[in-house]
């Protein structure tokens, strides 16, 4: 799936298995969905960073999400 982020309009990143430089991407739900779903982690992030949770400075990926058991880790805080 091509990934944009509002915060970085310019750049759209997709997977070159799936698509080559420079191929347009025509799928006008895209930006609308992603816009939403940018807006709702900024939200989610301002509440966490609110409630003064504990913040892992490693990137918590879904292959990471997948391994490890995290669920001390968001307890945390």
């Amino acid at each position: 799936m091509p990934l944009w982020n509002p915060d970085k309009p310019q750049n759209v990143f997709a997977c070159e298995l799936n698509f080559r430089a420079g191929e347009e991407i025509e799928d006008g739900r895209l930006i609308q969905i992603q816009t939403g779903l940018h807006g709702e982690q900024k939200a989610l992030q301002r509440e966490w960073d609110r409630e003064g949770r504990h913040r892992d400075a490693r990137p918590l990926t879904v292959a990471r999400a997948i391994v490890e058991d995290l669920r001390g880790w968001l307890a945390a805080g």
